[in-house]
């Protein structure tokens, strides 16, 4: 042996020899992994890769370019995912004495190997037969995101004597095989060898076809028992692939080498599995695919679908994978379910039409125009080839089955492939033959621990749907497909929400809008609400709507109306095109006599007015909703229509009205177990606490506030109900932490808040106001007061006033503290103006209060100054509003006492004060006790 440390010698002696040995570690170059004694270290492929080009520095720099360049070819990475993949390699090495220091980083450079490196001599092969076989041939490329399953599938077949790689078409069982085998190759003596039986026609020769592999020539006799007789005291590993047009005559064969020759291994590719004894399966699953929410390239190329798409189109012309182009090649490996011949295929596709338009243009596209492969064998030249070899191994009635399955988009059970069944087709042959398609991998499986569920990848879908267009079925099964969902949804069985969409849009389509898909329509909104596709349930009861004529049938034209109010006061604004559709829902109900669509229609002109700001009309809705209850002795509804009450209640400024209707309702609500319509209440409990704890504040009880937002907040989170949730973050929670100097708290609550405007786009509109009033009370007055502005605009570009009048009072305060007091006066007007219109008279105290902090900064007559704070105290003690109250009393004494008016400011403020506890401690509550302080 010779140490090779410090010494140069000729380029590429080290890339010569086999075996390599550096602080400790034991390198094995054929069999690509790394040894502590005898111990394997796991290593991926790329971190092998990137120790080879270390160690053939022979301690020199290698660059992060360098290492690009070698380990990933021409696809894009950045450093920080070089980085990454040399940690990963550095943790590998310290599990060995002093691994973890092997590998020296200099910043900005590169990395170098710092340890002698010893060569060992190649040792001799023994003394045996020569081999006749040419052994394992290999891929021509990489094998991208299989380590785990040769590492897997390497253990398997160690252990065992009979080894099936079972998959779909196109899913790699073959190269994944071949891996595999070579790695396993020099633990066989007398060598491995390479069976291809797609070229064989009929079963006897498959004895035959592997004595030629094998290099025997078989003159006579039964070649079968020549072979088992040839192998019965050798150690051979046999790779038999293509089995599946032949495996009747494989699992003979397999059947006598494991009783004739126990040292022979067998791995069989095949589609189906062989069902021998001792036969051990290996499914081959998808490649990794990212998730639809998944952008940035870096992210991307963690998933082996990427990885190999990127690799693939990169080999086939000048592409490299960025950021913009990530989220098209993620939807692409989605949509092709991680198949890798499909990716292949499509990735040789985006040099000619670019990542976005294969993207968008992939469910369009005939399986062909993902393009071929001249050198393939002839069944993978093209996807529909490769689909049609399988397809030409069915049974008649197996493949009658695999044609009406295509109608799932989604994943279905043994229950629902009934669809299938017909007078030639019974029931019971379906049940057959849905296990025989599962068993030949056209179907893959899947199961909750209690449920079986079968699917078609989407390459095998489009084939199978060609098929039954062709056989003339498509309409029949369709129409029985979407009857299925149908029922499914009418008794709240569990359905796929893609299922779904193909038989709405199916029947739409073919006439069947009436007898299915109007029924189909109402009955799919609770889906839609249950996945938060708000959107998509407004566009689908919209397209009810206009693809009908509902004169005959006004019940439908009602049901449909209230649903679409209900979606669009997600995602609309609150004009009058929502009332015209909230009153024409209503006129119908009360001419069907129908209570519950006209308590529905009646809380959606009440939702409206209440959106839009305007609180006299919103309290004559909330005022009918409850008549209507009482006249026709509903609980449920009389129970609504008072919490309706209370919130109006409350936006008009009457806090001591609305704590008593909400305590009423609370406790009917603890008594009661009726359920509620969650499209039209949503959760009661939750809704009635949210508005309690702005009454609470208001009212003084600053910690019992603070307590019930939370439990607003806890009671929509156990019902799994978001827009209660929501509500109780950016009504209650959020506002009252805020308000109360709970800063820590209200940023938490934000950060929710947020969560839900990534997901639903009307929730966002809120955050930036309740940053802003968070920022301005954090000292950051500027800042905050024009993100608070820029919130209200956007509210107001939405068409949604209520309550956000008390964000335009904290913008006048911040307005005020800046000494910009024009631009406040005339935000004041406004709020006046709007008090005065639509009766939102919860900030009139304060309104008052502000006009006095102007009076008296402009240098106004004090006079006016107290005779509007003397106003707003009047209009505070009215409301129960001791929070308002105590701000303009403080604003009063400060005013009083500037003046020389002390005891008087001392006898004002100081019962106002004692109102508070100590636990009520707020910003407020805190200046008043101070400038009480100075009185003293």
């Amino acid at each position: 042996m010779m140490t090779l440390a410090g010494e140069r010698t000729a380029e590429g002696a080290i890339s010569e020899h086999v075996v390599l040995r550096f602080g400790g570690v034991r390198l094995d170059r054929l069999k690509r992994q790394i040894f502590d004694g005898e111990t394997p270290i796991p290593l991926g492929p790329r971190g092998f890769e990137i120790l080879l080009a270390l160690i053939e520095a022979r301690g020199d720099l290698v660059s992060p370019e360098d290492l690009v360049a070698r380990v990933w070819g021409r696809v894009h990475v950045d450093d920080g995912t070089v980085r990454a993949h040399v940690s990963k390699l550095r943790n590998a090495l310290g599990r060995t004495q002093g691994g973890a220091s092997l590998i020296q980083t200099e910043s900005g450079r590169g990395y170098r190997l710092a340890a002698p490196i010893t060569i060992e001599d190649k040792p001799s092969a023994p003394v045996r037969e020569p081999r006749t076989q040419e052994g394992i041939p290999q891929s021509p490329s990489s094998l991208i995101g299989r380590e785990a399953a040769i590492n897997h599938l390497a253990a398997l077949i160690r252990q065992n004597r009979l080894v099936t790689v079972a998959g779909a078409g196109g899913i790699g069982k073959t190269r994944l095989a071949q891996a595999v085998s070579t790695r396993l190759e020099r633990e066989f003596p007398d060598g491995a060898v390479f069976v291809d039986l797609a070229s064989v026609a009929k079963p006897e020769r498959v004895p035959t076809a592997i004595a030629t592999a094998l290099g025997k020539v078989v003159l006579s006799g039964n070649p079968t028992e020549m072979l088992v007789a040839g192998l019965k005291d050798r150690s051979v590993l046999i790779l038999l692939d293509n089995c599946e047009h032949l495996v009747e005559a494989a699992a003979l064969f397999c059947e006598a080498m494991a009783r004739g020759a126990p040292r022979v291994r067998i791995i069989a590719t095949s589609r189906e599995i062989l069902r021998v004894e001792g036969e051990w399966i290996y499914r081959v699953d998808p490649l990794d695919i990212p998730p639809a929410d998944l952008a940035s390239a870096q992210q991307a190329l963690s998933y082996s679908a990427v990885q190999l798409f990127a690799e693939r189109a990169a080999a086939a012309g000048s592409f490299a994978l960025g950021d913009h182009e990530a989220p098209y090649v993620c939807a692409l490996c989605r949509a092709l379910d991680g198949l890798p011949l499909a990716i292949e295929m499509a990735a040789v596709q985006a040099g000619a039409l670019g990542v976005r338009c294969l993207a968008e243009q992939l469910g369009r596209l005939q399986l062909e125009d993902l393009g071929s492969r001249r050198t393939a064998i002839t069944r993978h030249r093209t996807l529909t080839e490769m689909l049609q070899w399988g397809h030409d191994l069915l049974s008649s009635s197996e493949r009658a089955l695999f044609r009406r399955l295509s109608v799932f988009a989604g994943s279905f059970t043994a229950e629902d492939a009934a669809v299938a069944a017909d007078e030639s087709h019974p029931a019971v042959a379906v049940i057959r033959d849905l296990a025989a398609l599962a068993a030949k991998s056209l179907l893959s499986t899947e199961s909750d621990g209690y449920t079986r569920r079968f699917r078609m990848l989407v390459t095998t879908r489009h084939f199978a749907l060609d098929r039954l267009r062709q056989e003339g079925e498509e309409a029949t099964v369709r129409q029985r497909h979407a009857l299925l969902m149908l029922e499914r949804l009418r008794r709240g069985a569990p359905v796929q929400i893609d299922d779904v969409r193909a038989a709405l849009d199916w029947s739409f389509a073919h006439g069947e809008a009436y007898t299915i898909g109007l029924p189909l329509t109402l009955a799919s909104v609770p889906l839609w609400w249950s996945w938060q596709l708000v959107e998509e349930c407004r566009a689908r009861v919209d397209h009810a709507l206009e693809s009908a004529d509902l004169a005959a049938d006004p019940g439908t034209e009602m049901r449909l109306l209230v649903e679409l109010f209900a979606s669009l006061l997600q995602i609309d604004s609150h004009g009058r095109h929502m009332i015209a559709i909230a009153e024409r829902a209503l006129a119908i109900a009360e001419k069907l006599g129908d209570l519950p669509h006209q308590l529905r229609a009646r809380w959606s002109l009440m939702v409206n007015a209440w959106n839009a700001g305007r609180f006299k009309v919103s309290a004559a809705h909330a005022e009918a909703f409850r008549e209507l209850g009482l006249r026709n002795g509903d609980a449920a509804a009389i129970l609504v229509g008072d919490r309706l009450t209370a919130n109006v209640r409350h936006a008009m400024g009457d806090q001591i009205e609305s704590a008593r209707l909400l305590q009423s309702v609370l406790e009917r609500l603890d008594r009661s177990d009726t359920p509620m319509d969650a499209r039209l209440v949503y959760d009661q409990r939750s809704l009635a606490l949210s508005t309690l704890a702005q009454v609470q504040f208001l009212r003084g009880e600053i910690g019992e506030a603070i307590s019930t937002a939370q439990e607003a907040v806890r009671e929509a989170e156990s019902r799994t109900d978001p827009v209660s949730e929501f509500y109780a973050l950016q009504q209650a929670a959020c506002p009252t932490a805020i308000f109360a100097g709970r800063l820590d708290l209200a940023e938490k609550y934000l950060t929710r808040l947020e969560t839900y405007g990534q997901r639903h786009r009307p929730y966002a509109s809120w955050v930036p106001s309740l940053r802003g009033m968070i920022l301005i009370r954090q000292g950051e007055v500027e800042t905050g007061a024009k993100e608070l502005a820029a919130g209200i605009a956007r509210l107001d570009d939405r068409g949604i006033s209520a309550n956000h009048n008390r964000f335009k009072a904290e913008l006048a305060t911040a307005l005020i503290e800046m000494g910009r007091l024009e631009p406040a006066s005339h935000l004041l007007n406004e709020l006046e103006r709007q008090s005065e219109t639509n009766g939102e008279g919860l900030c009139d105290p304060e309104i008052l209060r502000l006009r006095a902090e102007i009076v008296r900064l402009s240098g106004g007559e004090q006079a006016q100054a107290d005779a509007l704070l003397k106003q707003a105290l009047r209009v505070a003690v009215r409301q129960g509003a001791a929070i308002w109250e105590l701000r303009s009393a403080t604003s009063l004494a400060a005013l009083w006492a500037a003046s020389g008016l002390r005891t008087q400011a001392r006898n004002l403020l100081g019962p106002i004060c004692a109102k508070f506890r100590e636990s009520n401690e707020t910003p407020e509550v805190r200046a008043a006790r101070q400038l009480f302080s100075t009185f003293a």
